[in-house]
C-alpha cells in the first residue's frame, strides 16, 4: 500500500524550522514575540525578517485617545486584561437582569438595550478614569 503523504523525520525544532522553510518557501511563518510591552509580528521569508507593530483592540484605542493614555507607559497585556473583564461583566450581569424579568421578549430585549449601553458607558468611564491615573499624559 503506498502513502498519500511524504515523511518527515524531526529531530529537534531547529531540524522542524529547516524542513519547514525548505517546504514552505517563500510563505510567510509568524511568531508573536514579547518585547518591553509591546508585542511585534515578525515574518520571515527569503527577503529577510519584517517587523509589524501589534495593533490595539478597539476598546484599547478608544481608551487610549479618550482617556489620554501615554503609549509608551501602556501595558498591552493589562489593558486587554482591563478591557476583557470589563465585557465579561457587562455580558454577564445584563443577561442576569434580563432573564429575571418576567415580561415579553421584546421588552425584555428593550430593556436589555438600555442596561446595555448604560452598562457600556458607565463601566469603561470608571476604568478609563482609573487608567488615566495610572498610566495618563502629564499636562503640558
Amino acid at each position: 500500500m503506498e502513502r498519500l503523504y511524504k515523511y518527515i523525520e524531526i529531530t529537534d525544532l531547529k531540524d522542524m524550522l529547516k524542513k519547514s522553510g525548505e517546504k514552505y518557501g517563500e510563505k510567510n511563518a509568524y511568531k508573536i514575540r514579547l518585547e518591553k510591552n509591546k508585542y511585534k509580528t515578525t515574518s520571515k521569508g527569503k527577503k529577510g525578517k519584517k517587523e509589524k507593530p501589534f495593533k490595539y483592540t478597539n476598546e484599547g484605542k478608544l481608551m487610549i485617545i479618550r482617556y489620554n493614555l501615554d503609549e509608551k507607559k501602556v501595558d498591552y497585556q493589562e489593558l486587554l486584561r482591563w478591557t476583557s473583564f470589563c465585557n465579561a461583566f457587562i455580558i454577564s450581569l445584563t443577561s442576569t437582569i434580563i432573564c429575571n424579568i418576567p415580561l415579553k421578549m421584546y421588552y425584555q430585549l428593550a430593556i436589555g438595550f438600555v442596561i446595555l449601553f448604560g452598562l457600556i458607558y458607565s463601566i469603561f468611564e470608571i476604568v478609563g478614569r482609573h487608567l488615566n491615573k495610572k498610566w495618563g499624559k502629564e499636562n503640558e
